[in-house]
């Protein structure tokens, strides 16, 4: 049976923060404190043990069980996430949590906490503690070769791009400093590509103004344009409060315009399977005032329905036949085939390449 969202996020924060209770312990001791001062003050003795002994015993409970308390909550929560399906609900989930848990959290206590998990939950688990991690990156080179000196080989990924985004969040996203600060980082560091982590950086820190962010991200250079403007139309797509993704795009110069759509597209499909159930109607038609870009449209549902599916192949082809347009659903199932990875993680230069000229 599956958990309840409600509850699942609830045991979040028990399991990310265990150590809330010590501060709701120390509460009664505040009241006690103020107790025995307004005694004071009106010159009565200010140590009564008939009433000190119960905030003090419930502060001592609350301490004592706030360990047990996360433990449980912990071990509570795994079993929640394993009874999900596989997919992005799930994968949501745990990125939601690894961001609270290693919230100022240093790199040692985030694989720690990522040890204690299945196996097949680390890599989401960890990718979410990357963007809340207190990573040192006074000396980028040092901290590049540290990591490949200590981290398990599965999980240095996830580590280079947390060192990554606090490099270009340090230098405020400007590309004359993030570049080749993140170049550096990158040489010492091999198969790591800076682009994938900075990406993600000017999305969540500027992404509430998307037109300032699409200007800032065409002063980068043109090699790294196409990743942080797919990324910005994924957040185009997936905004909530109605962002103008048609409007948004034309901001975009036209050789890469269909890039901003391919994100835009894959975002809009991601909020709408996480907001409840929805048609292909619905679908096209937030589709029908965008930029003509068949190809790109295509690549941004099939990477949208293969992070929303995981590994169950079967499922995502079974969402791809279901889509009724004869010629969308060849180009998806082409694109899931030929031009996705595997994981459905961004690697160049399949899912930053244009396919398309652009209208």
């Amino acid at each position: 049976m599956e958990t309840p969202p409600a509850l699942v996020s609830l045991l979040m924060i028990l399991a990310a923060a265990p150590r809330w209770a010590l501060l709701v312990g120390l509460a009664p001791l505040a009241l006690l404190a103020a107790w025995a001062l307004r005694r004071r003050a009106r010159r009565r003795p200010a140590w009564d043990r008939r009433i000190a002994v119960m905030p003090l015993a419930a502060w001592a409970l609350v301490v004592a069980v706030a360990p047990l308390a996360g433990s449980a909550a912990t071990t509570r929560l795994v079993r929640a996430l394993a009874a999900m399906p596989a997919g992005h609900g799930r994968t949501n989930a745990l990125l939601r949590w690894g961001e609270a848990a290693c919230a100022r959290a240093d790199m040692t206590t985030a694989l720690q906490r990522a040890r204690a998990l299945p196996p097949s939950m680390q890599p989401a688990f960890l990718d979410g503690c990357g963007h809340r991690l207190a990573i040192d990156v006074t000396d980028p080179v040092a901290t590049a070769r540290h990591i490949e000196a200590t981290v398990p080989a599965p999980w240095r990924q996830y580590m280079h791009e947390a060192a990554l985004r606090r490099l270009a969040l340090d230098a405020d996203l400007q590309p004359e400093t993030v570049v080749p600060a993140t170049s550096a980082y990158a040489a010492a560091a091999p198969g790591v590509d800076p682009r994938n982590a900075v990406r993600t950086a000017l999305q969540r820190a500027r992404g509430d103004d998307l037109e300032a962010a699409i200007a800032l991200a065409l002063r980068y250079p043109a090699d790294w344009r196409p990743a942080l403007l797919e990324e910005l139309g994924w957040r185009a797509g997936d905004e909530r409060t109605g962002a103008d993704a048609a409007a948004l795009s034309a901001l975009v110069p036209a050789p890469l315009r269909c890039l901003f759509v391919r994100g835009a597209v894959r975002g809009r499909l991601l909020r709408q399977g996480a907001d409840g159930p929805w048609t292909w109607d619905e679908i096209d038609a937030w589709r029908a005032p965008l930029p003509d870009c068949p190809e790109d449209q295509a690549l941004g549902i099939a990477w949208a329905l293969q992070i929303e599916h995981g590994g169950d192949i079967e499922g995502r082809r079974a969402a791809i036949a279901r889509i009724p347009d004869d010629d969308l659903r060849r180009a998806v199932s082409r694109a899931t085939e030929e031009l996705l990875p595997a994981t459905g993680r961004a690697t160049p230069p399949s899912l930053w390449q244009p396919v398309a000229a652009g209208p």
